[in-house]
């Protein structure tokens, strides 16, 4: 007898089916038809397992192997067929000092075959974040991805900045200019540009320095 189900992907309603329909295979001995999206007949599934003594759906009794009292549930379990998953360190090992970037946001390339960087994922981002390595971050993210010093004037504007010819001009302030380095990155640089090309002004005006006297409360009077 032949007993046709259908096994659409892992973990979906074909798991359920292959379960149901693998008990009986092991009773018998035998295989069936899972090709994928034949119509499935679940009870003529149960009809065979009931004639076999077992529950027609494929529910079991469990028992507890310390007490050895039964569950008191039915449990649906079943085998299933898994091909295994050779994955080694060996196939996957990489690391570069210094990859390729892309031209136009100056960050790393990502994945093996284009020789880029091994971005760290979310999760781990999670764990480092709650031991305190925020400073390691920081150095991955930023610092080694597309860290860049953006110099404005204080009215603003961006500034025009030369460090190795001595240039340091503000084409609004003129002779008035106060410049600023400013951390940031590469790819924020270049979407305020960005919005600048779709004639939305951006102006951002750093604070002046300021400085906070603490007194050592011991040494008061």
């Amino acid at each position: 007898m032949m007993i046709y189900t259908a096994i659409p992907s892992r973990m979906t309603l074909g798991q359920l089916y292959e379960s149901m329909n693998g008990t009986w295979c092991a009773k018998k001995g035998t295989h069936t038809d899972a090709t994928i999206f034949k119509k499935v007949d679940i009870e003529s599934m149960a009809d065979e397992l009931e004639k076999l003594g077992l529950n027609r759906y494929g529910y079991h009794r469990l028992y507890s192997g310390l007490t050895g009292e039964h569950i008191d549930c039915m449990i649906f379990m079943g085998p299933t067929y898994y091909q295994r998953l050779q994955k080694f360190v060996i196939d996957t090992v990489y690391s570069v000092s210094q990859g390729p970037s892309d031209s136009l946001s100056r960050q790393p390339l990502d994945g093996k075959a284009l020789s880029g960087g091994l971005k760290i994922g979310e999760m781990e981002r999670d764990v480092l974040c709650a031991h305190g390595s925020s400073k390691f971050l920081q150095e991955k993210f930023f610092d080694h991805s597309d860290g860049f010093t953006e110099y404005i004037c204080r009215c603003g504007k961006a500034a025009i900045v030369n460090n190795e010819k001595g240039i340091y001009k503000c084409k609004y302030c003129k002779d008035n200019a106060d410049i600023y380095g400013i951390p940031t990155s590469w790819s924020s640089k270049l979407f305020m540009q960005e919005m600048e090309t779709m004639n939305v002004g951006i102006r951002r005006h750093p604070l002046p320095f300021s400085y906070e006297t603490i007194q050592d409360e011991k040494n008061s009077v």
